[in-house]
Order: structure tokens, then sequence, then C-alpha cells
């Protein structure tokens, strides 16, 4: 490490020795001293490698400490009532997952060679054919593991804890099934989707075949696309149709961003904010199923500009041979705008996979 990552990291060192936090337990305030510290030198590392990811895990590091204005006062005026709330709780469990799959990303970031992407694409196409035969078993109701939720014998999940969390899986593994002499095995995807009960998964597989295949002949990009609307209609007319009722948790938050648009309401205090103020709006929604909107509230105005700065780098990077990743990308993209694949660990962790599959087919200019 060269003379300024060492001053840079000694700053870091000296700030989190001198930070103090509104707890009387002083075990827990070195515990959170020790961890600054560790995370900013972790950042300083990462700095080198991806400096958005970095700047991320910093903001994020300090969103957990971000207080939130009480929005009954917003909302309906309460005298009485304390006029600042804290949720170091969530901030904590939330900051965990971020700093969990970040850390995935560094490790894939050191080991993943070129020569060993086949066989990720290999586990992926096991993980999704797995799934596929687990929803067949539990169709059948001859799956010895599988405990409905609320006696419901038609939700059918996979491995997965959720129907729309298995059907956003089948989509994110759908392009490792796009390669030469693998192909054939992708309409094992097709049953599925369609037992999954779940619009989300296929319309997200849709947009990711219809880029592929414009990718190569905009006459099978037009081909691909007539297919989707007559695949998605027959799909909203027989099995699922889209579900509109988050929109009004989307205007609630967007209502309520406007109160703190520069740093947010602090990191992992979207549910607390529905748990505790749902008598306002139609229902409560433990997350917002659009990331967008999450992390805008969540993070404030870094938040936007981390984001466009991380994919404008990755555009800038894209060369033919990174089709596939760029295909799951897409189709994870259009995922995180109406549901939370972000905050699911396996679903991370395959998007993480895929970030780095990504770089690693087009490299950074070393000049």
């Amino acid at each position: 490490m060269n003379r300024a990552y060492a001053i840079a990291a000694g700053l870091l060192i000296l700030y989190a020795s001198f930070m103090r936090f509104k707890s009387p337990y002083l075990e827990y305030c070195m515990m959170l001293t020790a961890r600054h510290a560790a995370v900013g030198l972790f950042a300083v590392w990462l700095w080198q490698r991806n400096k958005w990811m970095a700047l991320f895990l910093v903001w994020a590091q300090i969103s957990t400490h971000i207080p939130q204005p009480d929005l009954v006062a917003i909302v309906k005026p309460a005298p009485d009532k304390p006029t600042i709330l804290f949720y170091p709780g969530d901030s904590q469990v939330a900051f965990n997952n971020v700093l969990g799959f970040i850390l995935w990303y560094a490790i894939l970031k050191e080991i993943l060679k070129k020569e060993y992407i086949h066989y990720i694409y290999a586990v992926f196409v096991v993980i999704a054919a797995g799934n596929v035969i687990w929803l067949v078993l539990q169709y059948y109701n001859i799956d010895p593991l599988f405990h409905p939720l609320r006696e419901m014998a038609e939700f059918r999940t996979g491995f997965m804890g959720q129907k729309n969390q298995v059907s956003a899986l089948l989509a994110f593994t759908l392009p490792a099934f796009l390669r030469p002499k693998w192909w054939y095995l992708s309409p094992v995807l097709i049953p599925g989707f369609v037992l999954s009960v779940t619009v989300g998964g296929p319309l997200c597989a849709f947009v990711g075949l219809t880029f592929w295949c414009f990718t190569w002949n905009k006459y099978y990009g037009y081909g691909m696309l007539g297919i989707a609307f007559i695949g998605m209609a027959g799909f909203i007319r027989y099995i699922d149709q889209p579900n509109f009722h988050r929109v009004h948790a989307w205007i609630a938050g967007l209502m309520w961003y406007k109160e703190k648009w520069l740093t947010g309401y602090g990191l992992g205090h979207w549910k607390q904010t529905f748990l505790e103020h749902r008598e306002y709006f139609k229902g409560w929604w433990r997350e917002a199923h659009c990331e967008y909107i999450q992390g805008l509230y969540e993070l404030g105005l870094p938040f936007p500009i981390l984001l466009f700065g991380f994919l404008k780098d990755l555009l800038q990077r894209f060369n033919r041979e990174a089709i596939m990743p760029m295909t799951a990308l897409i189709i994870i993209a259009v995922h995180c705008s109406f549901n939370f694949a972000l905050h699911i660990g396996p679903l991370a962790l395959i998007v993480v996979t895929w970030i780095n599959i990504y770089e690693v087919l087009c490299p950074q200019s070393q000049t």
C-alpha cells in the first residue's frame, strides 16, 4: 500500500477513535468504533478495485447514524410525541447485509478468472433446474420438506421462501442457458415460471431475451419481441395478473422523501416508517418493492449519484463477449423496479456474481 493509502487509513482509524455514539453502553460504543475503523480500511482497499462500491460502502456506514424525523409530526401533528426517532437495530442489520454482499464481491474480484466462468454458468443451470424439479414435486404435493404458508397447498416456492423469489431466481439464471450446446435446456424454465404463478419473473425473462436477440440480429429481436407480447398476454390472461397495490407505498415514500431529500432517512428505516404510520395510507409494506425508491428514501441523493456512476462505468466497458452478463444485469435491473431482489440473500449473491463475471469479461482500461 503506498503512502497516500496508508495516510488515509490512519486518518480513518483516528476518526473512528474519536467517534461518539448515543449509547450509555461502553462495550457497544467500542464495538461500533472498531467496526468503523475496519470498514474504513476495507473501503480504502476496495477503492483500488471499484471506487463506486467503496463509496457506496462508506455512505451506507454513515447512513446508519442518520436519525429519522417523526413522520407523525408531518402527517398529523402530535406535540406529546418525540420529534426524533432512531432505529439502530434495523440500521445495523441492513448494513451487515450490505457489508456481506460487498465482501462476496471483493472475494470474487480477487479469485474469479475468465477460465472459471463456465463453471459458474453450470452452477446457475443446476440451481435453476433444481428449483424447477422442486416446484414440480410441490405441485404434486410429494415434497417431504415443503410446508406451505397459511395451509395454501398451491403456494409453491421451490427452494426459496416465496413464489416471487423463485420466479426471480429462474429469470436471473436464464442467461446461463444462452450458450452453445446449453440453450436446448432452457425450456426447463417454462414449467418453473408457470408453477411459480407470478408475472414478474416471466416479464423480466422476456425483456432479457429480447435484448439478447437484438444484439445478434434485429430480425431475431423483432421476432422475440412479438413472442414476448404474446407470451405475456397469455400469462396475464390465464396464470397471474400484475399487482399495482404497491404503487400506494411508492407514492407515500416519495412524498416523505422530500422532507429529507439530501441524506434520506437512514439505512434500514423504510419498514419502520411504514410499520408505525401505516394508518395514514393503504397497507403496510416491509419493503418498498422497488429498490430504486427504497434506496432513494433511505440513502438520499447520494444513492442515485452512486448508482449512475456505477452503471456508467459498466456500460463504458461493454463488449460483445459480455452479452450474457449484460443480459442478466438488464433482467435484474427490470426486476428491481417492482420487487426487492437485493434484500433476498441468494438473489443478491447471484446479482453480485453476475457483476463480477461482467467485470472479468470487460476489464477496466489500464491507460
